[in-house]
């Protein structure tokens, strides 16, 4: 069931919610474990560990930030993504690096991560929460994604 198709993709709210309440719980609790207030810890531990959480929370603010506004993501006939910057300038096709996906990707209904891999070698993670996308490009890339997953995870396409 392979076919064709260019989805826009804007940055997720759900993903950003995530990751920076994520940002926020670290930096919040990194600021109440020295005073004694989160428990009792060793004397040395109480120091130590929120510095982990703020290099943790510092770490997801900056991961958060790099992440693009938004991007066109180009699934052709023959399973091989394309990623372009969603710009009003189009791009040569012939420059764009072909991406496949891998069989380590995770297809659920309610997010998509693609684990994506070029012949050079390179791999890339992409996340794809549905309010990232319209609702019917959701459901074509999950059925589309999940074809293929299903044919690279059965015992006879791995010759």
């Amino acid at each position: 069931m392979p076919f064709a198709q260019v989805i826009s993709v804007r940055r997720s709210r759900v993903h950003s919610l995530l990751m920076l309440g994520m940002a926020a719980f670290c930096l919040v609790t990194a600021g109440l474990m020295p005073t004694g207030k989160i428990g009792a810890f060793a004397l040395g531990s109480s120091y130590w560990i929120p510095l982990v959480l703020v290099v943790l929370a510092l770490c997801l603010i900056f991961k958060w930030y790099r992440m693009p506004a938004g991007y066109r993501l180009s699934v052709t006939a023959d399973s091989h993504f394309h990623i372009m910057p969603d710009t009003q300038h189009p791009v040569d096709a012939d420059t764009q690096e072909q991406w496949e996906m891998l069989a380590d990707s995770t297809i659920w209904t309610s997010v998509i991560i693609l684990r994506l891999q070029t012949e050079s070698g390179r791999k890339k993670t992409l996340v794809i929460f549905p309010d990232a996308v319209e609702a019917d490009a959701f459901r074509n890339l999950y059925t589309a994604c999940n074809w293929r997953l299903m044919h690279l995870r059965t015992p006879s396409s791995r010759s």
